[in-house]
């Protein structure tokens, strides 16, 4: 069942619908993101436990938040959390792995430009898939995610060429989904991107 904007937001601790805006802008400090998530132990505990997957060093798990983030960076944090509050669980595995590859490469193809950045154009990519998604309408993602207007209407029509990123990325993960031949560069990003992609749903589910 498609969960409402309402429903979602009862689910979400108040401290992580607070810093849903800022993941998609340019103030979001460390310390703020830290806090927002050491305040919901769900999440935190599954932060740890995809940052112990990604280092996969039993030896030096990692302990708290701050941990994680040190070591998985801002961005990298920043798509698990895109992640983490909009992944639907309830469905197919292997098709939330592909438009998982399919958000990644976007943001790494995308030149930011206008009114969009690269976060924008990760939640671009996954709003492309967003039968995939727990909200499913896009009013309800920019609801909790509060993008500026003229970003939203660039999310709206892909403009900005968040279109030509988002087309870049299906076609590369096609093509590795199809061991097709690429360039060695290109078969190391979408490599790259799906273990990424693994390693999350994983921590996930």
């Amino acid at each position: 069942m498609t969960v409402s904007i309402d429903q979602a937001a009862t689910l979400l601790n108040p401290s992580l619908r607070a810093l849903a805006p800022r993941l998609v802008s340019y103030q979001c400090e460390l310390r703020t993101l830290i806090d927002a998530i050491e305040a919901d132990q769900t999440c935190a505990r599954t932060l740890i436990r995809y940052a112990d997957k990604r280092q996969n060093d039993p030896e030096n798990a990692t302990g708290t938040v701050h941990q994680a983030v040190v070591y998985l960076g801002l961005i990298e944090v920043k798509q698990f959390l895109f992640a983490y509050l909009l992944l639907s669980r309830k469905h197919d595995r292997s098709a939330q792995v592909r438009l998982l590859i399919r958000a990644r490469l976007t943001a790494d193809f995308f030149r930011t430009t206008g009114p969009l950045n690269k976060d924008l154009a990760f939640l671009g990519a996954l709003l492309s898939g967003r039968n995939q998604l727990a909200l499913e309408k896009p009013d309800a993602v920019f609801t909790l995610f509060q993008p500026k207007k003229e970003s939203r209407d660039a999310l709206r029509t892909y403009g900005y060429g968040l279109r030509e990123a988002i087309r870049q990325a299906i076609q590369v993960e096609q093509q590795g989904h199809q061991r097709q031949p690429q360039s060695e560069a290109t078969e190391t990003l979408y490599q790259d991107a799906l273990y990424w992609a693994n390693t999350l749903l994983r921590a996930l589910r």
